[in-house]
């Protein structure tokens, strides 16, 4: 199994973590983004609070949810994320999404915090 996932370690967290993140790959290439975000979610669970996957778990969140037009629930992955260079991508990504959209209402009622960083 370890091969499979590409890792050395036998921590069986971090194992879980590579092995929904593969998961989460496949639903990705059937164009699944609802089950892209749960097993994102499971694996967040699973995770150490270091586990060097949390800021891509997040991304994905973000990504799908947006796509679905679950804007709100994108913003909060988004405030999640804790990497300060993919919450910028994020940031970026929402507005112009949204501003293509035509919803510029709903983007100027979010309250940007976390954000500074």
């Amino acid at each position: 199994m370890m091969k499979v996932l590409q890792s050395d370690s036998t921590d069986v967290p971090t194992l879980l973590v590579l092995l929904y993140v593969k998961v989460l790959k496949l639903f990705e290439q059937f164009d699944a983004p609802d089950y892209v975000i749960r097993v994102a979610h499971i694996a967040l669970d699973m995770a150490s609070p270091d586990d060097p996957n949390i800021p891509d778990l997040w991304s994905n969140i973000f990504k799908h949810h947006l796509e679905l037009g679950h804007n709100d629930a994108a913003y909060n992955a988004l405030i999640a994320n804790p990497n300060p260079v993919r919450r910028r991508v994020c940031l970026h990504k929402l507005m112009v999404t949204l501003c293509e959209r035509g919803q510029t209402q709903q983007l100027i009622e979010y309250p940007f915090v976390k954000l500074t960083r």
